[in-house]
């Protein structure tokens, strides 16, 4: 199959506004400039590249790339059919097309998916509305699944430009094997980029809504790209991998953003809502709770 016709559709939906998102740099704190790497760098090599195409589940690419970050800390393959179903679960919307990336990621910590090899439709592919029906799946799944949770997720954020936050993020938890997932509005020119290297011209090309993972850093005749990994087969790019330039990062990664961690979710609640960084002092953390309690007080006293 020539490049050039592979069509890379929309599955991946706008995400809503949401101020409870946990903030990965508030949280965790932000590098300087001066401290992110210049040499290139992966958290990991993927497993392998994926193909959502080869059983039509052409709007699964938020289950797909979500289960490829997740492979990353779990090393082993996952499977991006149960995942979509039971975030269809907390969306309650199962015929809407595709998935938004906040909505995989809680369906990742909330359910967990199950590992590739106990996919019970490996070998008699189903259509996309048999995956979506949870009466489909044995609920003897659930507890293969549960072991694959994840503990919390943030939004990638930072004080630089979108390309250096991600540079940031995947920096400080390359030691944890965390990658991102995002999406763009992929162009359909990006699908035939010589060896997958994203160009800096500008395109009025419309794109398709596509969600995938941003792994690393590469330096290429000079100039800097992220690292991404799609879930359309290993015809295209450099063999399923393409590498995006900061004024396109900074342009299209406009859906959002998201990575995995292994704190539990009510202690990322506890960082994110009193503006507490795990790097903080116990004494710089006692100070800001205590602030945060005057100024509830004093609110509630305004109502």
């Amino acid at each position: 199959m020539e490049k050039t016709e592979k069509k890379i559709k929309d599955g991946l939906l706008p995400l809503p506004a949401d101020t409870r998102d946990y903030p990965h740099a508030m949280v965790f704190g932000a590098l300087p400039l001066k401290a992110l790497p210049s040499q290139d760098f992966a958290v990991m090599e993927p497993l392998g590249i994926k193909d959502q195409s080869a059983t039509g589940d052409e709007d699964f690419c938020t289950a797909f790339s979500s289960c490829a970050v997740s492979e990353d800390q779990e090393s082993v393959l996952l499977n991006p059919e149960y995942i979509f179903m039971k975030s269809k679960i907390l969306s309650g919307d199962p015929e809407k097309w595709g998935q938004d990336l906040r909505a995989i990621c809680k369906a990742h910590c909330k359910f967990g998916t199950i590992e590739q090899q106990y996919f019970p439709y490996l070998n008699n592919p189903q259509e996309r509305d048999f995956y979506v029906d949870p009466k489909n799946w044995s609920e003897e799944l659930d507890m293969l699944a549960f072991e694959h949770r994840k503990n919390s997720f943030f939004a990638v954020d930072g004080p630089h430009d979108t390309f250096d936050n991600f540079r940031m993020t995947l920096w400080q938890n390359k030691d944890q094997f965390q990658s991102i997932v995002t999406g763009a509005n992929w162009k359909p020119s990006w699908t035939s980029a010589p060896g997958g290297i994203i160009s800096e011209t500008e395109t009025a090309e419309e794109g398709s809504p596509h969600a995938f993972k941003i792994y690393g850093q590469k330096t290429i005749d000079g100039k800097m790209y992220l690292v991404a990994q799609l879930s359309n087969g290993i015809d295209i790019g450099d063999m399923g991998i393409f590498y995006f330039p900061r004024s396109v990062v900074n342009k299209e990664f406009v859906f959002g953003a998201f990575i995995f961690h292994d704190m539990p979710k009510d202690m990322a609640a506890y960082h994110a809502e009193n503006g507490i960084s795990v790097h903080d002092s116990l004494l710089k953390k006692f100070i800001k709770v205590i602030n945060n309690i005057f100024i509830s007080y004093f609110k509630s006293k305004l109502l």
